[in-house]
């Protein structure tokens, strides 16, 4: 008898039982091995049907990227699909798990060794294709978050509106516009196509060091496209750091990665840059438009070969309106361009009043102007007097007599007036501070005063109550602060504390001072009796309306004062109970 699959010569050697047995055992395997096929083909099967459906997944999340409202229920079906697979994979992996335990518990498991290791492999893949359908159901979910309905150009928008409201951004891995990119890969794949979440960086320079990297620098101006430019560099020469000629070097580099971006240079800020700036802006044409440039920020000593730069800059920026010109060189020199100007700072140099009433004059746009002055007293100005129609801000740093300024000068839109006065003199002082001039300034210009700023001013108790009088229907804003050691400048006393005071903390209060008083600053500048500061304060805290004329005074939202914990324990201790029920004490 011959049996398929037997050698001949086993045939004579085998008795009939024998070849019997070894007959069923050949079918067995036979059998074990077709139903090994039949599972590969099955596996296949399910992992072709897996791979079928991760590619429709994928595609409907690509094409959900575009905001495509029927892909939703595209989705919903898909996770219905996935769902569905989850619980096959689970119960296929509860019976593997059941054959693989009675196989484990036989007489003669070790018999069983190659069923054993199949049905573990089987498990082994079922546990893999559940975990891979777990991620695809998560993605699927996740894409039905109202977060990632948003098209790309909304998402941009928030991105942007999430930006900080400073100038300038200094890059760093924990602050926008970093943190989008790092959320997901949608989220950068947005940030990273917005060109304006990376169109403005600040870069600093110590010694030969810059921070951010130039790599970095020039990456953010790569992603920046050809959105308009803001940069900042700031820093300044040190012996310490680095020799001169390498931080000029240094300098050099990093101006040109900037050069190249001249055309569409939005708001330039150099800041205490002390070595040359021509040999890194060398690329730049003669003939180069900076048609963007809307501001110029420049502080620190120049050469003359950076002046006649930065005067090419002045003549060929048709939209500059903002210049800062911080320098012991005379603004003259560079020939800002003031009719188109809405906003000067001149404090590197000191002016004549005569010098600010050209500046003036010529720049009838002028909405805010910032300058350092000084006149000898009582000097006459061949300047006639003028009216400004639209300054609205101004600033003055004197350092010395400046009465002349507000005499010739009518400002009807003037709403911040600020003066900060440095002393040179040692011992007795002259009293600088213009009071009439100034009271005759906001008589005749008829203006609404909403801050008001005194620093180191000369002005006595009964002057302050007389600025604050005259300015009483708009001001929101009073900030007094003066030299700590000199207590001629304290002229916040309890009669202006008391002025100050609503009813019924002050039976003598002026119910119409300053009833819009939002914000208070005193710094340096007190000499009142403990408590009486506290009243004025607690008498603001909340809004108060006068029963007789039905006027409301607005709450205080912000107090910032400096006390000496020694001489003023009633007025901390009530000024930390108020600050308990509202923050916004700032107390030093």
């Amino acid at each position: 008898m011959n049996i398929p699959g037997i050698p001949l010569f086993f045939d004579a050697l085998l008795t009939e039982e024998e070849t019997r047995q070894l007959k069923q055992e050949l079918e067995s395997t036979e059998r074990a091995l077709a139903g090994v096929d039949a599972e590969i083909a099955l596996a296949m099967e399910v992992h072709k049907e897996l791979v079928r459906r991760r590619n429709e997944t994928h595609h409907i999340l690509a094409s959900y990227r575009t905001s495509n409202p029927r892909d939703t229920g595209s989705i919903r079906q898909s996770i219905s699909h996935q769902e569905l697979e989850l619980d096959r994979l689970n119960r296929e992996i509860n019976y593997a798990q059941i054959e693989l335990e009675t196989l484990l518990c036989t007489n003669d498991p070790d018999g069983n060794i190659d069923e054993v290791r199949r049905c573990r492999s089987i498990i082994e893949q079922l546990l893999r294709d559940r975990d891979a359908t777990n991620c695809t159901l998560e993605r699927l979910r996740g894409s039905l978050s109202p977060i990632r309905r948003l098209p790309p150009e909304v998402l941009s928008e928030i991105f942007l509106r999430c930006q900080s409201e400073e100038d300038f951004i200094h890059p760093a891995p924990s602050k926008f516009p970093h943190l989008f990119s790092s959320v997901c890969s949608a989220w950068r794949s947005v940030a990273l196509t917005t060109p304006r979440l990376w169109s403005s960086i600040e870069v600093s320079l110590t010694g030969n060091v810059v921070t951010p990297a130039s790599s970095i620098v020039e990456l953010w101006l790569i992603r920046s496209s050809s959105c308009p430019l803001s940069f900042k560099i700031s820093g300044q020469q040190t012996s310490e750091d680095a020799l001169p000629e390498q931080s000029s070097a240094v300098t050099t580099q990093l101006l040109k990665l900037f050069a190249p971006h001249y055309r569409r240079w939005k708001k330039l800020h150099l800041e205490h840059i002390g070595w040359d700036l021509l040999p890194g802006l060398s690329g730049i044409p003669d003939d180069g438009m900076f048609p963007l440039l809307e501001s110029v920020y420049l502080e620190g000593t120049r050469e003359p070969a950076d002046i006649a730069f930065i005067k090419k800059v002045m003549q060929r920026a048709p939209r500059l309106h903002i210049v800062s010109w911080i320098s012991l060189h005379h603004h003259s020199e560079i020939n800002i361009p003031w009719a188109q100007l809405t906003h000067i700072k001149l404090t590197g140099r000191i002016l004549f009043v005569e010098d600010c009433l050209a500046i003036l004059h010529a720049a009838p746009s002028l909405r805010s102007c910032s300058v350092m002055v000084s006149s000898p007293e009582n000097a006459p100005t061949q300047h006639p007097s003028f009216v400004h129609q639209n300054l609205e801000r101004l600033h003055i740093h004197a350092l010395g007599h400046f009465s002349e300024l507000l005499t010739q000068l009518t400002l009807p839109h003037l709403n911040v007036f600020s003066v900060n006065i440095s002393y040179f003199e040692t011992g007795v002082r002259p009293r600088i501070w213009p009071q009439t001039e100034f009271i005759d300034l906001i008589t005749r210009s008829e203006c609404a005063i909403e801050t008001l700023e005194f620093s180191n001013v000369d002005v006595s108790p009964e002057g302050l109550i007389e600025c604050l009088r005259v300015t009483s229907p708009s001001l929101q804003c009073l900030e007094v602060s003066a030299d700590c050691a000199d207590p001629s400048l304290a002229s916040v006393t309890d009669e202006v504390l008391r002025a100050l005071t609503l009813l019924p903390f002050s039976p003598i209060a002026d119910q119409s001072l300053v009833p819009s008083l939002s914000c208070l600053k005193f710094w340096g500048c007190l000499s009142s009796s403990d408590g009486v500061l506290a009243n004025m304060v607690q008498s603001r805290w909340m809004p108060h309306t006068n029963g007789e004329q039905g006027n409301t005074s607005q709450s205080l939202g912000l107090i910032m004062v400096m006390l000496k914990s020694a001489q003023h324990p009633q007025d901390i201790s009530q000024l930390e109970t108020l600050d308990a029920t509202r923050v916004s004490i700032v107390r030093i």
